[in-house]
């Protein structure tokens, strides 16, 4: 058994993004389909770092849990 805290959980940064989208505004999916519930959103302009990809879906940590958006609204900075 682990006995490191949450906090301290190694997360890598693959790159960060910026959004994009035609509705100003993002919804953060829990699992990466468009179905999945919506654990928060983000507005255009805002960046945040990328943990990983699940196909067409890019991840995120967002209020502490992993959440999922669709690549096609973001740009990516390498």
């Amino acid at each position: 058994m682990s006995s490191r805290s949450p906090a301290s959980t190694y997360r890598p940064t693959v790159h960060t993004a910026t959004i994009e989208t035609p509705t100003g505004w993002l919804p953060i999916r829990a699992e990466p389909r468009s179905t999945a519930c919506v654990i928060g959103q983000l507005t255009d302009g805002e960046v945040l770092s990328l943990c990983g990809r699940c196909g067409s879906w890019f991840a995120t940590y967002y209020d502490g849990r992993k959440g999922y958006l669709p690549a096609d609204c973001l740009v990516l900075h390498y």
